[in-house]
């Protein structure tokens, strides 16, 4: 799938995993997954559409392509290629921990999400899973001192908003509360899809 001018995204698991979704009454939800296999864990690295991504000015990837073969490779192959030619790498770690066979397993591999990204979107438990640290600001900064190419990290709250760590500047901002949430599903990948578009618009250059 395209987002705007330039971006490509990698993200298999979002057209063809069948997923149940449970709804809380505040609107988050929790996931259940019918795969084994599925058909985004069958991606192969020669199926890659590799013209689109040479060209691609942003790539974008999220872990679910990570969990098993022949996706993973292909995912870390597309990632060689986005890379080489000249994309800005974004990363969603978006932990389902069913889909792992072991959260060492996912936790391994989402870290090596974080090596080859500058940009990342990742939630505040995920953030917690990663670097240790409940703490938000601390594990922001404990995920910079390990990745130190992860330039912006978008924190997401849930209702609670999201804060942006860009460099060493913070900036929060607080939820969109003037409607009630029904389903949160997507939530994440809407925000995140506009932040990629902005980078788009204005180049990462031009961020303080």
């Amino acid at each position: 799938a395209g987002i705007g001018r330039g971006g490509l995204v990698l993200d298999p698991a979002a057209h063809t995993t069948l997923a149940f979704v449970q709804n809380s009454p505040d609107g988050e939800r929790s996931f259940s997954f019918y795969r084994d296999p599925g058909a985004d864990e069958l991606l192969r690295p020669e199926e890659l559409p590799r013209e689109a991504l040479a060209a691609a000015r942003i790539f974008h990837f999220g872990s679910l392509s990570l969990t098993r073969e022949p996706a993973r490779s292909a995912t870390q192959a597309a990632v060689r290629l986005a890379r080489a030619g000249g994309a800005l790498v974004s990363f969603d770690p978006n932990l389902r921990t069913s889909l792992w066979k072991s959260l060492k397993e996912a936790k391994e591999q989402m870290l090596w999400g974080c090596s080859v990204c500058q940009v990342m979107k990742v939630s505040e438990e995920e953030l917690a899973f990663l670097t240790g640290c409940r703490d938000m600001a601390a594990g922001a900064a404990a995920l910079r001192r390990a990745h130190p190419n992860i330039r912006l990290r978008a924190v997401t709250c849930g209702s609670a908003g999201s804060t942006a760590y860009w460099d060493g500047p913070a900036v929060s901002r607080p939820a969109f509360r003037q409607v009630r949430a029904v389903d949160t599903t997507g939530a994440g990948d809407t925000f995140w899809g506009c932040c990629l578009h902005a980078l788009l618009d204005r180049g990462p250059k031009e961020l303080d």
